[in-house]
């Protein structure tokens, strides 16, 4: 890794310091999306299937953040019902 560049795992969050207060909690999910695994745990993805994200990814990080920024900066509100 580089200097101040950390790994932020698919599904999770990190609070990043902010210096004149309360710090900023970023997350995210990357890949794309694939019908055929979607549904399947994240950990039980090898090889190519890996690129593809899952559901327990996406419901982990809807339960720590309350709501996802779509491409674009749209905010998606999903409530901590998930």
């Amino acid at each position: 890794m580089l200097p101040r560049l950390f790994y932020l795992r698919n599904g999770h969050t990190m609070n990043l310091g902010h210096l004149d207060g309360d710090p900023v909690r970023i997350g995210g999910v990357g890949g794309c999306y694939s019908p055929s695994n979607f549904e399947r745990l994240s950990k039980c993805l090898h090889g190519y299937a890996n690129c593809h994200y899952t559901r327990d990814e996406i419901e982990t990080l809807c339960r720590v953040s309350g709501h996802i920024s779509g491409k674009g900066g749209t905010v998606i509100d999903v409530g901590h019902d998930v």
